[in-house]
């Protein structure tokens, strides 16, 4: 082989070997975006309006959150709240929540319930703690949900 060969190889090795070199050095940076902003609900075309109020039982407090209190393994625990349909459409209710599922399950007796437009219905949402679950505090999400 002849020395300019050599060396025309020697130069291609030396610069694939950089060009993986920087490539192995890309850096990268992320900027992560919260956004706020607020919903406008209107009465959309055809007069149908969706719209749910959930207040604490027998009252016309809106229902924010809920105190489950202080509660052994294995224990029932109900809470009541009120359900009114401020819509023009009749509802179909459901519920979903999202808890951790080592410290048990959480239901309600107006699953698939049909709730008319002004009417108001009282729900039961009972909490059963898991026989095993872990000492300590807990919390859980619910949404109430309508649907037509």
């Amino acid at each position: 082989m002849k020395l300019k060969e050599a060396r025309s190889i020697l130069i291609c090795l030396l610069l694939l070997s950089m060009l993986s070199t920087l490539t192995l050095a890309v850096i990268r940076y992320t900027v992560e975006i919260t956004g706020t902003g607020t919903i406008v609900v209107t009465e959309p075309a055809g007069g149908k309006y969706y719209s749910l109020a959930v207040y604490e039982k027998g009252t016309t407090t809106p229902c924010t959150s809920i105190d489950w209190g202080k509660l052994n393994p294995e224990a029932v625990k109900t809470y009541e709240i009120d359900i009114k349909n401020t819509g023009t459409v009749t509802l179909i209710l459901n519920m979903t929540y999202i808890m951790d599922a080592a410290i048990g399950t959480l239901t309600w007796n107006k699953e698939d319930y049909a709730l008319s437009t002004g009417l108001a219905t009282t729900a039961v949402l009972t909490l059963t703690v898991a026989s095993d679950a872990p000492e300590g505090p807990f919390s859980c999400t619910i949404k109430i949900n309508g649907e037509a």
